[in-house]
C-alpha cells in the first residue's frame, strides 16, 4: 500500500511541473530580434514635396575635389561616407535613393546644400552613387523616399 501511495505521490507531483511548466515556464518573448521603430509617416509639420513620401528628380555626385571640406550643416565632407546634398530636404533628413536603370537603392543623409545646377535636384556622395551604378554616367533619374525627415534649425 506504502509503496502504491508513493506512486500516486510522484504522479501527482509529475503532472503538476508539467502543468506549471505549461502555463508559467515555456512563455516566451514573441521575437529574439530587438524591436526596429520605423516612422511610418511624417508628420504635416514637415514639408514633403510629395504626400506618398516619395520624389524623383536628377542627380549628379561628387567626391575628389570636396574632400574633407565643410559642408553647409557643419559637418566634414567625405566622398565615402553615405551622404547627398539637397536644396529642398532638411540636414539630417534620412532617404533611400534608387536608381531605376540598375534597381539598386542605398540610404544616405541630407549633410549639404546643392547641386548647382539648375535642373538637377540632388549630388550624392561618391559612396552614395557608387552603390546605386551611376559613377560611369554622371547622372541618373532618380526616386527618393524619405524615410526620417528632420526639422531644421530655424
Amino acid at each position: 500500500m506504502r509503496d502504491r501511495t508513493i506512486n500516486f505521490l510522484q504522479s501527482v507531483v509529475i503532472v503538476g511541473i508539467f502543468l506549471l511548466i505549461a502555463i508559467v515556464g515555456l512563455k516566451t518573448p514573441a521575437s529574439s530580434q530587438p524591436e526596429v521603430l520605423v516612422p511610418t509617416a511624417i508628420p504635416a509639420a514637415y514639408p514633403v514635396p510629395n504626400p506618398l513620401n516619395f520624389e524623383t528628380g536628377i542627380a549628379s555626385w561628387y567626391g575628389p575635389g570636396y574632400e574633407g571640406k565643410t559642408t553647409a550643416s557643419g559637418t566634414t565632407f567625405h566622398m565615402n561616407d553615405m551622404t547627398l546634398a539637397c536644396h529642398h530636404l532638411p540636414f539630417g533628413t534620412i532617404v533611400r535613393v534608387t536608381n531605376p536603370k540598375t534597381g539598386k537603392s542605398c540610404i544616405g543623409m541630407v549633410t549639404d546644400r546643392g547641386p548647382n545646377v539648375a535642373a538637377r535636384k540632388y549630388d550624392l556622395s561618391c559612396a552614395m552613387a557608387e552603390k546605386i551604378g551611376m559613377i560611369r554616367d554622371g547622372l541618373a533619374n532618380v526616386t527618393v523616399e524619405l524615410l526620417l525627415a528632420m526639422k531644421e534649425k530655424t
